[in-house]
């Protein structure tokens, strides 16, 4: 039997399944980030998309703030501008996507099959840059 979700709420939907159930680390949450706007997300046969649609191009990285905001209940946590302030700042998102640093190779790949793992998703697919051929030559 398949499920129906709209297009719209497919990201939120998908992070809240895979990291919404316990206080995610914010590795979890910056690697949930990275593969979101890095990869396109194909949708498994088990999920109706509202519009049809059977994948997702990469996110914006303001889309993915918000995505990321929305597991949590608590400020500052829970306002998008701080996850995006934190991949604009602290985490250097793009030069991390440039080069993945090997502290960083076994959460993302951890988080890369969770996503996986969910049961709408078919698998992630590499798009601007390498995240998943890196993390599976390690």
């Amino acid at each position: 039997m398949s499920q129906t979700i709209k297009a719209s709420e497919f990201h939120h939907a998908l992070a809240k399944r895979v990291l919404g159930n316990a206080n995610p680390m914010e590795t979890d949450i910056f690697c949930l980030m990275l593969l979101m706007h890095g990869c396109q997300i194909l949708s498994s046969e088990k999920v109706v998309v509202s519009n049809g649609v059977r994948g997702f191009a990469p996110i914006t990285t303001r889309h993915a703030s918000e995505v990321a905001s929305s597991l949590f209940s608590e400020a500052p946590l829970r306002n998008p501008s701080y996850w995006y302030e934190k991949w604009n700042g602290d985490w250097s998102a793009y030069a991390v996507l440039e080069d993945i640093p090997d502290e960083l190779m076994t959460p993302l790949n951890r988080v890369k099959v969770m996503l996986e793992a969910d049961d709408c998703v078919e698998r992630l697919v590499d798009e601007d840059w390498d995240l998943i051929s890196s993390i599976s030559h390690q």
